[in-house]
C-alpha cells in the first residue's frame, strides 16, 4: 500500500506524490469532484503481492494487506512499539519494519472517508471501504481486510470506463 496524502481538491495532483499512475490520467477523471466525493484521504493499495488478491478482492468487495507476522490482535491495539518488534524478529531492517507499520496503522485507523485506488485487470479501480478492519487466518490471503461500500469502482461518476485503452498509464 503506498500512502497518497491529499486535500480533497488536490485529485488531480497524484503524481507529485510518487503514484504509479500519471497526472494526465488524475486529470482525465476529473469527473471524481471533491463537491460529489470527499475524501479526507488518498490511498493506493497493490492488492496482494505482485496484485494476486486483486480479482478475488474485486470481485468480493474487499481490500485486504498482509502483514502477517503483525496480528490483528497487536494492531487493532494500536501496539506500534510491538508490531515494530515483531517485524524486526522476522528480519526486516527497522526502515522496511517502519514503512510496513506505517501501511498497517493507516489500515487500521483511516476513517471511512478514505479513497481507495488500486489498478488491476487493465483498469483503475475505486472505492470507499468500512472502517472495521477483520483478521483473515487462510492461505493465500492477506492477513486483514475491510469491506468495501458498494464495492471497487471502474468508472467515472458519468460512467465512462477508466481502463488502459482509453486512458494510458504505466505499471505499478
Amino acid at each position: 500500500m503506498k500512502t497518497i496524502n491529499l486535500q480533497p481538491t488536490d485529485l488531480n495532483l497524484v503524481d507529485a506524490y510518487d503514484s504509479p499512475w500519471p497526472m494526465s490520467l488524475m486529470n482525465e477523471i476529473d469527473s471524481i469532484q471533491p463537491t460529489d466525493i470527499e475524501p479526507h484521504t488518498v490511498r493506493y493499495v497493490k492488492l496482494g503481492p505482485g496484485g494476486r488478491w486483486f480479482q478475488r478482492c474485486v470481485e468480493g468487495g474487499l481490500i485486504e494487506i498482509g502483514h502477517a507476522a503483525v496480528p490483528h490482535e497487536v494492531a487493532s491495539k494500536g501496539d506500534w512499539d510491538g508490531a515494530q518488534r515483531l517485524l524486526q524478529a522476522e528480519g526486516y531492517g527497522l526502515a522496511k519494519a517502519r514503512d510496513f507499520i506505517r501501511e498497517i496503522r493507516d489500515f487500521y485507523t483511516i476513517g471511512s472517508d478514505a479513497l481507495w485506488i488500486a489498478i488491476g485487470d487493465g483498469k483503475l479501480w475505486w472505492g470507499f471501504a468500512d472502517e472495521e478492519v477483520f483478521a483473515i487466518d487462510e492461505l493465500e490471503r492477506g492477513a486483514r481486510r475491510r469491506r468495501m461500500r458498494g464495492g471497487w469502482k471502474n468508472c467515472d461518476l458519468r460512467g465512462a470506463p477508466l481502463h488502459r485503452r482509453t486512458h494510458p498509464w504505466p505499471r505499478p
